[in-house]
């Protein structure tokens, strides 16, 4: 049985009219070969996650995988660290690995790969908490997950993966470091942009 065809209802020339974005390279791509792709239009039925579920993401094209691992990632640790991500991601540990390998970011997958062996070394007593606080659904108790920063210690990947901005004598707001994520993001937007036949049908 031929697998189902996942890829946006788009012509090469709406797809190349995605807008693009400096400061935030992916985020044309994700509203609209992701969010807003009509395909995925009541997923939700059928897979828990909807698009973000990793039974249905091993369905979908190799560009459409790492649009959505990537992604994910990317908005996780922006909200709350690697932690936060391997918190409430734990499906996607070793498929997200994969993917930053595929998209050929050396600097990323070291860090992340380091942040993965702190995880996984202290996986026992992670599992507990995250047992805790499944197990209390209806009343999370936060604490469990607040115990996690201090178990695994992975906020060097954070500090390694953002920029240093502060502000100068002259109250100027100033990078001082450029992180990791810049770059990455560029990358994925370029990966996209050059493998069209990957995310739409036209």
């Amino acid at each position: 049985m031929k697998p189902k065809d996942y890829r946006a209802r788009l012509s090469a020339d709406e797809f190349d009219s995605i807008p693009g974005d400096e400061e935030y390279p992916i985020d044309g791509y994700y509203e609209t070969l992701i969010e807003g792709n009509t395909k995925f239009q009541g997923i939700w039925e059928q897979f828990q996650r909807g698009y973000e579920d990793i039974r249905l993401i091993r369905q979908l094209t190799k560009g459409q995988q790492l649009l959505i691992l990537l992604g994910v990632f990317d908005g996780q640790v922006a909200n709350g660290g690697i932690t936060q991500f391997f918190w409430n991601y734990p499906e996607y540990f070793f498929e997200v690995r994969d993917a930053i390998e595929r998209l050929g970011d050396v600097k990323v997958l070291k860090n992340y790969e380091k942040a993965l062996e702190a995880l996984v070394g202290r996986q026992d007593r992670w599992l507990e908490l995250r047992k805790e606080w499944v197990e209390s659904c209806e009343n999370p108790c936060w604490e469990t997950f607040q115990q996690t920063h201090e178990l695994l210690d992975v906020g060097w990947f954070d500090e390694a993966y953002f920029d240093a901005c502060r502000y100068n004598e002259k109250e100027e707001w100033v990078k001082l470091k450029q992180g990791l994520r810049f770059p990455f993001l560029k990358e994925l937007a370029a990966y996209v942009k050059s493998h069209r036949a990957e995310f739409i049908e036209g």
